[in-house]
């Protein structure tokens, strides 16, 4: 796990869309471990068998068998991202393993750093897939669209050494959805609604989607109970 110190810094954007605005300042008040990967199928898997966790499956967008194409399920794919699993799904398997889901606001700080950048390696948009696993790149991902084992963007790599922020999967984090705050707040975190209907939140965009949805503050409003092909995450402890 790589450690994040305590720091502030501009989350959010003014810019991109709605959901990103207003860009805000946050301060973290502690630091906070965060996975350098992405949790992986192989890891997940093991958790099922310990019956910790459920199987991966698709809730919506492509019927529910756990065994479809695009859910890293066979062990050839146990170095891919853990996917086809929501929010609840990924905060068990954290609490296996003696961690917790990031907040959305260690999840960015992790991504971005204290610069304000528009990617984990800069404001430059992504040229290849070195840089991260996403849609319309060269170098192979772009081919596939589908996950790539994780580990595989030696150029994308964040200001504290995190892999894959940009791409691959989509990230649970363990807020609910909301609206952004328009001052300055610390140690902010939305607790998730229960009902039917309330939204977690995914973070760093995926295979699936252009390099415009993969910056540092892009952000997206899932229900909780959702699972996805490019829908993944990967755990942090205090």
């Amino acid at each position: 796990m790589i450690r994040v110190p305590p720091s502030a810094f501009p989350m959010g954007s003014d810019h991109e869309s709605r959901a990103e605005k207003p860009m805000h300042r946050v301060v973290l008040s502690k630091a906070f471990f965060i996975d350098a990967l992405e949790v992986t199928a192989g890891a997940y898997a093991a958790c099922v068998a310990k019956g910790a966790c459920t199987p991966p499956i698709v809730h919506f967008g492509a019927g529910s068998d756990p065994l479809q194409k695009g859910c890293n399920t066979s062990p050839e794919r146990a170095r891919h991202p853990a996917n086809c699993v929501d929010q609840i799904q990924a905060g068990k398997y954290c609490a296996f393993a003696g961690k917790r889901l990031p907040t959305e606001a260690e999840w960015e700080l992790a991504a971005r750093g204290t610069d304000g950048r528009d990617y984990p390696w800069g404001d430059a948009p992504p040229k290849s897939c070195a840089q991260g696993i996403l849609r319309g790149l060269t170098g192979g991902c772009e081919k596939k669209l589908e996950t790539f084992e994780v580990g595989l963007t030696p150029e994308g790599r964040s200001p504290f050494g995190a892999w894959d922020m940009s791409g691959n999967v989509w990230e649970w984090v363990a807020d609910g959805f909301a609206d952004y705050p328009a001052t300055e707040v610390k140690d902010p975190f939305v607790a998730p609604g229960t009902g039917p209907d309330a939204k977690g939140v995914l973070r760093g965009g995926s295979f699936d989607y252009a390099t415009t949805v993969a910056k540092t503050s892009s952000r997206l409003g899932l229900l909780r109970t959702a699972g996805h092909v490019s829908t993944g995450f990967r755990c942090a402890k205090d």
